[in-house]
């Protein structure tokens, strides 16, 4: 939102705020899901159960990595130096030709990987992301690739007898309402029959209330962070509430532990599905339990290792190297994700399966009034001109943010910054912004986004 949008929207009485994003819903239901994503879904239905998963793949990596080398600045400059043209790419093989990228390569020149075809499929538009290693970066996509991407979460939904018009329950990072609100922690999008609650205002005062709203709207499906939903079933198993039943649990952008499954598990009674995916659309990976591997999508990308001997390999552990097959606005081939994996080549189904990750390893952000925050890192966004970002808790629960700042930061992005900070976590913490040359990093060259050293209970 912008500054102007988001006051109106404060401004506005509850019953009007549900309508507002109604509104904003059915714009992203119309850039999500439409005819693309139909026949997208077809298409995974039929290939998926395929038993010739290699032509698969050589087939969606030919046709990404030809259009990349036809269409994209990047991609024309280095086949020309590399001396090599669109047809000479035959398959999967053929990505040994290709160099890793990393983030900050294309944000330094985001226009050379930009489809320069202004014919774009279903018009352009942007997504904003910082992802595990905290720097931002603006995603172009279109409404075709949009919807095909989203496809898959379709086909995965269809898989537990989830349709179109069931109920869904969202419960997310999003701003939807001020930290001053005291009843209302949702707000209901009609157009897409989605509850969103805002994941900011879970506490021990206030989960009863998220509990007898998930009873009076009785969802479907609820989407969520592992680390609220579990918040919500260890308050209903101390409570000794009965089970909630539902056709599905997807839960997604965190690492899924253990002994939040149990909980989960005792809590409500429905399949739950651990999602793996990015806002650059790279890969997308499910798994049915959290002791089973990650299975990727081989319709939706392909995944390599980079391994500490710079040596790259379609199995094996190391830094997680991907090659999207669904934004045409602006593909990637070799997208160093910034988290570290350990993967498997399945030899029965031709797939590869992630056995182990640590790129979702964030700590928690503890608030005076004890709720538990996940997922900052919506708050640093393309637009504040920040390289890299890091917040670390000290055990007193005030924060240090620790900014690596671009040439054009300046104190109106550090002023937004904060005023994005608090709209999650509220007022009343002392916080300090400082500006840093670099950041420590771990071992495996990565650093960690959060850094909480208060009580994790």
């Amino acid at each position: 939102m912008t500054k102007l949008t988001e006051k109106v929207y404060f401004s506005l009485p509850y019953s009007l705020q549900n309508i507002a994003v109604s509104i904003l819903g059915l714009k992203l239901k119309r850039e999500r899901y439409g005819n693309h994503s139909q026949k997208k879904v077809f298409e995974i239905s039929k290939e998926y159960q395929s038993k010739d998963t290699k032509s698969v793949i050589d087939r969606c990596f030919v046709e990404i990595a030809k259009h990349a080398v036809r269409n994209t600045t990047f991609y024309k400059e280095l086949a020309r130096r590399e001396k090599f043209g669109a047809d000479d790419i035959r398959g999967i093989e053929d990505i040994n030709r290709f160099p890793v990228i990393n983030k900050h390569s294309i944000i330094e020149n985001p226009e050379s990987f930009i489809l320069n075809d202004s014919r774009l499929r279903g018009g352009r538009f942007h997504l904003y992301t910082s992802g595990t290693t905290g720097t931002p970066l603006k995603v172009t996509t279109d409404i075709q690739s949009r919807q095909e991407h989203y496809a898959f979460f379709s086909s995965l939904r269809a898989e537990y007898g989830v349709k179109t018009n069931d109920r869904r329950a969202t419960i997310m990072g999003r701003v939807i309402t001020t930290q001053e609100e005291q009843r209302h922690f949702w707000r209901h999008d009609y157009f897409n029959k989605n509850l969103l609650f805002s994941s900011y205002h879970l506490s021990e005062n206030n989960i009863e209330l998220y509990y007898e709203k998930l009873i009076s709207y009785s969802p479907d499906e609820i989407f969520s962070y592992p680390s609220s939903l579990y918040e919500i079933a260890l308050w209903m198993l101390a409570h000794k509430k009965p089970k909630i039943r539902l056709k599905l649990i997807i839960l997604t952008a965190e690492r899924f532990l253990q002994n939040q499954a149990n909980a989960i598990r005792s809590a409500f009674d429905a399949p739950i599905v651990d999602q793996y995916g990015c806002t650059e659309m790279m890969f997308f990976g499910t798994r049915r339990d959290v002791e089973l591997p990650m299975r990727l999508n081989h319709l939706h990308g392909y995944s390599e290792v980079l391994d500490t001997l710079g040596s790259i390999s379609s199995r094996g552990q190391g830094t997680h190297i991907a090659t999207g097959f669904i934004n045409y606005s602006m593909p990637i081939i070799r997208y160093n994700t910034g988290d570290n994996i350990s993967l498997e080549f399945d030899s029965i189904t031709g797939t590869q399966n992630i056995l182990d990750m640590d790129g979702r390893k964030d700590d928690l952000i503890i608030t005076k009034d004890g709720r538990k925050i996940g997922r900052l890192d919506p708050i640093f966004k393309s637009e504040l001109n920040i390289k890299y970002a890091q917040i670390i808790q000290s055990p007193d629960l005030s924060l240090t943010i620790n900014i690596v700042p671009l040439r054009t930061f300046s104190d109106q992005n550090e002023k937004i910054l904060r005023e994005e900070l608090e709209k999650r976590i509220g007022k009343g913490m002392i916080l300090d912004i400082i500006l840093v040359d670099d950041i420590e990093r771990t071992n495996s060259g990565k650093f960690r986004p959060v850094i909480s050293h208060a009580e994790q209970n």
